[in-house]
């Protein structure tokens, strides 16, 4: 079975349900004043699809700039918009080996002139790394489709010279469907070789997604608690536990088992029907307590590990010449 038919025989079933009770969108929200060089920011959220992140600002100079985005320097895709007296600047920091690497994609002008009242806004509906930026003053305002794949607090810095005060706002448009993902990289709608891309190409997007590169089970734990302050699913998949350090000789990581335990026993307390993913073993990196944690919890769960013929890694003999001559696990599927 390929990947693609993989992905369809483990998640069709879950994504057939449809947002038919989608509730109005939640908007988490806060007032600031800021002097210059000060930050505001609201909580920690890695959604990125059907997410709209605002500011309405005002001075009593002319607004000349300001900083708005999500994220900080350990988080992966930070983004923020940059916005001066007469352009605008669009930077993504990924954080990789300890250090922040900030690339700036565009700039552009945006034609309109410093006043005191300023409304900022980046919608990003669509899966597909971008968003539209707007721009409104009391004399006009100005759109523009940019690159955005921002996660992690949604956040605004006064770069100008003068106090102002506001208020920063975050929606999480898809807070009311039935099904939830909290997950690490294995959920990256962005990139052809994770399969919730070609989800995406099939038409497949009645679902929220709480995902992070690198991200582990206590962060991404800590990031659904907040998300049910503003809905409830009726499933919620836990695709966490690569990123946490391998398991021991006898049980799993103590940190991936305790999240997991948590996250089951929230949503069980909440009526929600909690779906586990096995991990897969890769070189470096022993999951295999995990999975026959997981195989006995007697959880609805999807078993990765089998689906990508993925073996007991033992640091056989077997296991390092396959590592060596390959770079990858003895046992996987090819291709996967």
């Amino acid at each position: 079975m390929n990947i693609r038919a993989l992905l369809f025989v483990s998640i069709a079933a879950l994504a057939a349900a449809s947002c038919t009770g989608r509730t109005d969108a939640a908007v988490e929200s806060a007032d600031f004043s800021l002097d210059p060089g000060e930050r505001a920011a609201l909580g920690l959220c890695y959604m990125r699809k059907n997410v709209d992140l605002r500011a309405s600002l005002s001075s009593d100079s002319p607004i000349d700039h300001i900083s708005i985005g999500r994220g900080d320097e350990s988080t992966y895709w930070m983004a923020r918009a940059e916005v001066t007296a007469d352009s605008v600047y669009i930077y993504e920091t990924d954080f990789w080996e300890g250090k922040p690497r900030e690339t700036r994609f565009e700039s552009f002008a945006h034609g309109l002139q410093p006043a005191r009242k300023l409304d900022l806004d980046i919608c990003a509906t669509a899966p597909d790394s971008t968003a539209i930026f707007t721009m409104k003053t009391p004399q006009g305002d100005f759109s523009r489709k940019i690159r955005w794949r921002g996660g992690g607090c949604p956040y605004v810095v006064n770069e100008g010279n003068a106090p102002l005060d506001g208020t920063l706002s975050f929606r999480r448009g898809d807070i009311g469907c039935d099904i939830w993902f909290i997950a690490d990289s294995y959920w990256c709608e962005y990139d052809t070789e994770r399969w919730p891309y070609y989800m995406v190409a099939d038409g497949h997007l009645d679902w929220m997604a709480e995902h992070i590169p690198g991200g582990g089970s206590k962060e991404m734990l800590d990031c659904f608690v907040r998300d049910l302050q503003y809905g409830t699913p009726r499933i919620a998949v836990w695709m966490m536990g690569m990123n946490d350090y391998p398991d021991g000789a006898e049980r799993p990581n103590l940190g991936w088992e305790e999240a997991t335990m948590e996250f089951v026993s929230i949503c069980l307390s909440k009526g929600i029907e909690p779906v586990l993913t096995t991990i897969p073993t890769t070189p470096g990196r022993f999951h295999d307590r995990k999975r026959n944690w997981i195989s006995d919890s007697g959880l609805r769960h999807i078993d990765w590990y089998a689906a990508v013929g993925a073996q007991p890694w033992d640091g056989s003999e077997a296991d390092q010449e396959s590592v060596r001559s390959s770079g990858v696990h003895r046992g996987w599927t090819d291709g996967y």
